[in-house]
């Protein structure tokens, strides 16, 4: 699988890589023949080039060219029917060389946390100090930035020591912004339904590292001036 999540998180989607073993009627014949080359250029298509066999042009080329292409359309519909039972859902189906592994090739992942916004709101705050909604996601988003970059984040996971390169990550972008809940969930901010949706964008995280980046935002808003 393409990430992993800590325990008790749940990922919306996931990416997986894996190997099948199909029948022929799973592929779609390709085209055997090909375009013979011209004034010493690469062989490609043109309508007033010879055509040539497959095998040839495979020759010519150096490279394979192959009879059959996977029918990804079709394989997902079997799938899709395996698991009709399954709150699971196939989204797409993509086909890659056999070397391929979806763990070592991703490059970034995006990960969503969700939490009340109460719970950037100082307990002792006057009531004429209040931030206002708008005003407090200006001020998270502040904090945000200061994530973006190489970091070194060995204070946010556990058993890590500062000097192990792995404690380094790449963060992207973070932001926050409103999560509409449609009377889902009851916080409220002044009477009216308010929760928050960070959305962090990064090359990869070690444990604990999400949970405690948001954390750190809740504590520097609850014991820091506006």
């Amino acid at each position: 699988r393409a990430a992993r999540t800590d325990k008790g998180v749940h990922a919306l989607i996931n990416g997986v890589s894996c190997v099948f073993s199909l029948k022929d009627d799973f592929g779609v014949k390709q085209a055997s023949i090909g375009y013979s080359k011209a004034n010493g250029e690469t062989a490609e298509k043109h309508e007033d080039r010879e055509q040539i066999p497959n095998e040839e042009l495979t020759k010519e080329t150096g490279k394979r060219q192959p009879r059959y292409r996977l029918d990804t359309d079709k394989l997902l519909k079997t799938i899709r029917s395996l698991f009709s039972t399954s709150p699971l859902t196939i989204y797409s189906i993509k086909e890659v060389a056999g070397h391929f592994d979806i763990r070592q090739a991703v490059k970034t992942r995006t990960y969503c946390y969700v939490c009340p916004l109460f719970l950037f709101e100082p307990n002792n705050e006057k009531p004429e100090d209040k931030l206002s909604v708008e005003q407090t996601l200006e001020k998270i988003n502040r904090l945000c930035k200061y994530y973006l970059g190489t970091r070194n984040y060995h204070n946010y996971s556990s058993g890590i020591k500062a000097k192990d390169p792995s404690a380094k990550r790449y963060m992207l972008s973070m932001r926050c912004e409103l999560f509409p809940t449609e009377g889902i969930l009851e916080e409220k901010w002044d009477g009216a339904p308010c929760w928050v949706r960070f959305i962090l964008h990064g090359q990869s995280f070690i444990y604990h590292q999400i949970r405690k980046m948001v954390g750190m935002i809740m504590q520097v808003c609850l014991f820091s001036e506006p």
